[in-house]
C-alpha cells in the first residue's frame, strides 16, 4: 500500500536528490484518501466512518502531526475505531480526535476485524516496514461467525493465483469487485503484483489496467496504460478525479494535458467527483481546463459546478465558495437559475448578492427564491432581487403575489415601479383563485395610484413653453 503523507514535499528542480516542504494537506483530503484505501481493501467499518466536524471547511493537518488508533467496545453497543492526531505546541503534546469508525457487531471476531482495520490504518501512514500482516479475511461475511486465517508464504501464493484466475473471468460483476478487494488485501497492490509476476491477463484491456493503477495509486503503471484507452476517457477521468491523494491529482492532470473532447455532462460528473475528495486545487484544475476539454461548453457550466457541489457535498461548501470567487462577471450572470435557489437554501449570502448584482436570469424560480429569502429573514436580498431587471420579469405575477404574502412590501413596490401592471395582476389572481388579505390589497392599490399619478404628471401636455400642472 502506498503511504499517505501528512506533509507535502516535492523534488527541488535544481537538485532532484533533495526535497522541499510545500505545505500541509487539508484534513478532508487525508480523510478521503484513507477512506478510499480502506474501502478498496474491504476494511471500511460497516456502520460508519466519519471525520470530526472540527476538521471540516478546509482545515489543514497540523505541522509534524502523527496519527494513531484505538479499538474498543462501546459503552452501549458496537465496536469503535478511534483515529487521533497528535502534535506538539510549546513543547506540550496535543491530541485531538480525527476520525471515528463503528461496527454494530460485538463478537470476538468482529473485534479482531476492527483491530485488523486499525492495522491497515497504521500501515497506511507508517508503511509496512519489514513486517507484514499475515491475517486475511476470506470472502464476505455470510454469517456472524466470520473467521480470520493465517497463511504461510506458499499458501498465500496458491490463494492469490486462484483469485487471479477467477478474477479474470468475473469482469463487471459484484464478485469481480469482491475479488479485487481480496487481491489488493493479499498483494498490497494488484499492479505491483502483475509487474512482479508478469501475470497480465490477456483479457485485461488498457482501460482495465489504467483503472487498477488508479485504485492502487500506481503512477508508473498509469502512465503506461492510459495512452491506450480509446472511447473511455470520460470514465477514466471520473476515476482519477475521485481518487483522493496526490496520485489522483497527478493522474487527473495527466489526462487533462491531452486534447480530449468530452461531453459537458461527463465533465461535470468528474468535477463533482473531485469536490468529493475535498481537494480545491483539483476542482480548480478541472474547471480551468473545461474550455479545451469540453465540446460546445455552455456558459452555464461554471455555475452548474458550484450548484452541484452544494447539492451533493454540502459539507464541502467552502470549496463552492472559493470556486465561485474565481468566476468572471459573465460566468456569474450565465449561471443556471437554480444556483440562486440552491445558494438561498444553504444561506450563502455573499454568493447570492454577487449573483443578483451580476444579473443572473432567475425569473423561472423567482417566487420560490423570494419565499426562501423571506423564510430565512433575508428581506434585504428580496429587495435587491426584485429591483434587478434581469432577475425577475415584470410579467411574473407569482413573484408579486409571494412578496405580498410574506410581507415583502418594499420588494413588491420594486416590481410595480419597474412597470408591473397591477390591473393585470388582479385579473391573474382571480383567474387562478388566489386571494390576498385586504390590507395587502390596499397597500398595492395605494402604491399603484401613486405611481399612476406621478406618471400623469410626467406625461402632462405642455403649452407655449409652460408646463400645465395637474392637481
Amino acid at each position: 500500500m502506498k503511504r499517505i503523507e501528512l506533509e507535502r514535499w516535492e523534488l527541488m528542480p535544481e537538485d532532484p536528490r533533495r526535497l522541499k516542504y510545500i505545505g500541509q494537506p487539508k484534513a478532508e483530503e487525508i480523510y478521503k484518501e484513507l477512506r478510499y484505501a480502506l474501502e478498496s481493501q474491504g476494511c471500511l467499518p460497516d456502520e460508519y466512518f466519519l471525520m470530526g466536524i472540527e476538521w471540516e471547511r478546509g482545515r489543514e493537518i497540523p505541522r509534524e502531526a502523527d496519527i494513531f488508533c484505538t479499538v474498543d467496545y462501546g459503552e452501549s453497543e458496537g465496536i469503535y475505531l478511534d483515529i487521533y492526531l497528535k502534535w506538539y505546541e510549546n513543547n506540550h503534546p496535543v491530541i485531538r480526535s480525527f476520525i471515528t469508525g463503528k461496527t454494530l457487531k460485538e463478537s470476538g471476531n468482529a473485534l479482531d476485524r476492527m483491530f485488523l482495520t486499525a492495522s491497515v490504518v497504521t500501515k497506511a501512514f507508517h508503511g509496512d516496514h519489514p513486517s507484514h500482516n499475515r491475517y486475511r479475511k476470506l470472502g464476505e461475511e455470510a454469517e456472524p461467525d466470520t473467521k480470520l486465517f493465517s497463511f504461510n508464504e506458499k499458501e498465500q501464493q496458491i490463494l492469490i493465483k486462484a483469485l487471479m484466475d477467477n478474477w479474470k473471468q468475473q469482469k463487471q460483476t459484484e464478485t469481480h469487485q469482491d475479488e479485487e478487494r481480496l487481491l489488493r488485501r493479499m498483494t498490497g497492490s494488484i499492479t505491483e503484483y502483475i509487474n512482479l509476476t508478469g501475470q497480465i491477463p490477456r483479457n485485461l484491456s488498457a482501460y482495465d489496467r489504467a483503472v487498477l493503477a488508479v485504485r492502487d495509486g500506481n503512477m508508473e503503471m498509469f502512465r503506461k496504460a492510459y495512452p491506450g484507452i480509446a472511447g473511455q476517457a470520460a470514465e477514466l477521468l471520473e476515476e482519477t478525479a475521485g481518487r483522493p491523494g496526490p496520485e489522483g491529482y497527478e493522474m487527473t492532470a495527466l489526462l487533462l494535458s491531452d486534447d480530449r473532447q468530452l461531453s459537458q455532462e461527463d465533465y461535470l460528473c468528474a468535477c463533482k467527483k473531485a469536490a468529493g475528495t475535498g481537494d480545491l486545487k483539483r476542482v480548480l484544475l478541472l474547471v480551468e481546463n473545461a474550455g479545451k476539454c469540453v465540446e460546445n461548453l455552455a456558459p452555464a457550466f461554471y455555475g452548474a459546478v458550484v450548484r452541484d457541489i452544494l447539492l451533493v457535498y454540502p459539507e464541502n461548501g467552502w470549496i463552492a465558495d472559493e470556486l465561485f470567487k474565481s468566476f468572471t462577471s459573465e460566468q456569474k450572470e450565465a449561471a443556471p437559475p437554480d444556483l440562486l435557489l440552491t445558494a438561498a437554501a444553504h444561506e450563502k449570502e455573499a454568493m447570492i448578492r454577487e449573483l443578483i448584482e451580476n444579473g443572473i436570469h432567475a425569473n423561472m424560480y423567482a417566487a420560490e427564491i423570494i419565499q426562501r429569502f423571506q423564510n430565512r429573514k433575508l428581506g434585504h436580498l428580496t429587495e435587491l432581487f426584485t429591483a434587478q431587471e434581469n432577475c425577475v420579469s415584470i410579467q411574473n405575477f407569482s413573484a408579486l403575489y409571494v412578496c405580498m404574502k410574506t410581507g415583502a412590501e418594499k420588494a413588491a413596490e420594486n416590481l410595480l415601479e419597474r412597470g408591473m401592471d397591477l390591473e393585470k395582476f388582479n385579473v391573474w389572481t382571480r383567474d387562478f383563485g388566489y386571494q390576498l388579505p385586504e390590507d395587502a390589497c390596499e397597500i398595492l392599490k395605494r402604491k399603484w395610484e401613486s405611481l399612476q399619478a406621478a406618471q400623469n404628471i410626467v406625461d402632462a401636455p405642455k403649452m407655449s413653453g409652460q408646463e400645465i400642472r395637474v392637481f
